[in-house]
Parts: C-alpha cells; sequence; structure tokens
C-alpha cells in the first residue's frame, strides 16, 4: 500500500503491545532546525539505542537511516535519500541530527537503501545496500556509528565474506549474515541469493597490538611499513588458523 501522510514527518506511530492499539505522536526537532526531522522512508532501516547525554542521564533513541524518500514498489528501487543519521528520543519524542560534516572523524558514507543495521554495544554495525541505480556498495560496505556523537568509522575485515562480498537486502542479527539479493538479475530487477556469513566482532590480536595496531581502526607505522589493526572481522576461512 502507500502512505498517506508522507507530508507529516512530524508524526510518529506507537504501538501498545499490550493492547495492540496504535496511536499517533507529534514530535519536535532540534531547536532552530527543522532539518533534523527526516522525511517518511522506504527501504530504510532502524534500531534502538542506548545513548548517554552529556548531563550524565542514558535515554533511549529510535536511530533512522537511510532509504528513499520516494514511495518505492515491491522489487523495485528509488533515488537514495541522504544517509544523514537522525535519532528520535523515545521519552521526550524530540529528533535530532548533526548539523553540518563531522568536525572530526571519517565523512559521511554513501546513500543507500536495502543494507542491514544492528546495535552492538555501544555502536551501531551497518552491512551493504546499494545506491544509485541498484549499485552494490563495494568499498563503504562494512561501518560503525557512535550513536551519541553520530560520527562514522569504516571498519576493515581481516578477510572476505565466505559468499557474495556485497549483498544489499541482508539480514544482521547478531552478528549473523542472512540472505539478500542480487541487483544484477535478468531484466534488470532483484533476485535473492543465499547466504550465511557470521561477522565476528572481536579486538585486535595480542601480535598486532604488540606491533602497533590501533584499535580504534587506524593502521600504525613499525619498520617503514604499515601495520593494519585486525579486528571487527568477517569469518575465518576453514584453513585459516583460529
Amino acid at each position: 500500500g502507500r502512505i498517506e501522510d508522507r507530508s507529516t514527518p512530524m508524526l510518529v506511530y506507537v504501538l501498545n503491545v499490550e493492547t495492540s492499539e496504535w496511536r499517533p505522536v507529534t514530535c519536535s526537532c532540534q531547536a532552530g532546525n527543522g532539518s533534523s526531522v527526516p522525511e517518511w522512508r522506504s527501504l530504510h532501516a532502524s534500531c534502538v539505542v542506548s545513548t548517554t547525554r552529556a548531563s550524565g542521564k542514558e535515554r533511549e533513541e529510535l536511530l533512522i537511516l537511510g532509504g528513499s524518500a520516494e514511495h518505492v514498489a515491491a522489487f523495485s528501487s528509488g533515488n537514495p535519500a541522504d544517509f544523514r543519521p537522525y535519532a528520535l528520543d523515545l521519552e521526550t519524542f524530540a529528533w535530532r541530527t548533526r548539523v553540518g560534516k563531522p568536525d572530526e572523524g571519517e565523512p559521511d558514507p554513501s546513500p543507500r537503501l536495502r543494507f542491514a543495521m544492528e546495535a552492538y554495544g555501544p555502536y551501531v554495525i551497518v552491512y551493504g545496500g546499494h545506491g544509485w541505480s541498484g549499485t552494490p556498495m563495494d568499498g563503504d560496505s562494512l561501518l560503525r556509528l557512535d550513536p551519541c556523537s553520530l560520527k562514522w568509522r569504516r571498519l576493515r575485515a581481516r578477510n572476505r565474506p565466505c559468499s557474495h562480498l556485497v549483498t544489499p537486502a541482508a539480514c544482521l542479527a547478531g552478528g549473523v549474515l542472512i540472505g539478500g539479493v542480487s541487483m544484477r538479475a535478468l531484466g534488470g530487477g532483484i533476485a535473492p541469493v543465499p547466504k550465511l556469513d557470521l561477522l565476528a566482532l572481536c579486538e585486535p590480536p595480542t601480535a598486532n597490538a604488540e606491533a602497533g595496531a590501533d584499535p580504534s581502526g587506524a593502521s600504525a607505522e613499525k619498520d617503514g611499513g604499515t601495520v593494519a589493526a585486525s579486528w571487527e572481522g568477517c569469518p575465518r576461512s576453514a584453513a585459516e588458523a583460529a
């Protein structure tokens, strides 16, 4: 079906799971910043995260990323909306986002839809998706977002997934990637693909840490060469030692 009230982004719907009843809630935005409210989206992703404000109080927020601002029919695609993170405080129902370019850290990833995301510890992990004209995201396929600062970091995996390097529409739960689609189906459509991979999120091995690897994901210089941190990697192959 088609959502008829896309012109009212300040409105969200809350489901009471005990009574199975919906109620509309009107949201607010950052003071003087109406752009902190996302448009209605199709093929976006969301999750609930816990964040700590400067006051030290912990809040639960609904984090919204990506998708398309167009109405997208099943088995089709639309132009990607911005990939700015939007967070909705579930107590005050106020939206917030990061204004302008990040003053530190890495640039925002390319816009995308049909991607997977999951809250993992204090961060949000994003995998896969596709951008304009169904093009898979090759260099931006594994990302980490800090939900407090709304800043991004690209993750470098130790190795490659066992199947389908970048898979739009995969499901990510508990570090397990399941399923997805191919954007190169006959006739320009999409087709499901078999996929089962484990994304092992871990600290760098001791040997790398001693060699000067930065646990944050940066590279370290040693003996004239670059030592890449081995961390937050994809599953080891059968021939790779544990």
